[in-house]
């Protein structure tokens, strides 16, 4: 692990604003049973890039694999008030609030997304 996150940092020194490093540090922490230190980087990725799809993914999956639904419901609905026209992020939003039904189906979880009363109007998508 040591080998893989030295060549992490190199990357992110490199480019310091992308948030791809970030993920993949976030990936090899998570693999090594470091889910502390996974979220952070996770979380690092979304503060450079808020629609990062694989830094939400791979965050909503750590959050729940703590059993940290709060946090989850709270990922999600600011996700869904990024302004985004990439179909692939609303995409793969949906498909994240479909797995955290399947996954805790409760009525804090079931009225997050862009139906709910609460998001919807994060579903607009800028300035035409």
């Amino acid at each position: 692990m040591t080998n893989a996150l030295g060549v992490l940092n190199i990357a992110i020194k490199a480019d310091p604003k992308s948030g791809e490093p970030w993920v993949a540090k976030g990936l090899t922490y998570r693999s090594n049973d470091d889910p502390t230190n996974a979220t952070a980087a996770f979380r690092q990725a979304l503060k450079l890039e808020p629609t990062h799809f694989g830094a939400l993914r791979a965050l909503t999956e750590t959050l729940f694999s703590q059993n940290d639904t709060n946090s989850v419901v709270a990922l999600l609905d600011q996700a869904f008030r990024q302004p985004s026209k990439d179909a692939n992020y609303w995409m793969v939003l949906g498909d994240m609030s479909a797995y955290v039904v399947r996954q805790k189906p409760s009525s804090a979880v079931a009225s997050t997304g862009p139906m709910s009363g609460n998001v919807t109007s994060g579903v607009g998508l800028g300035a035409e």
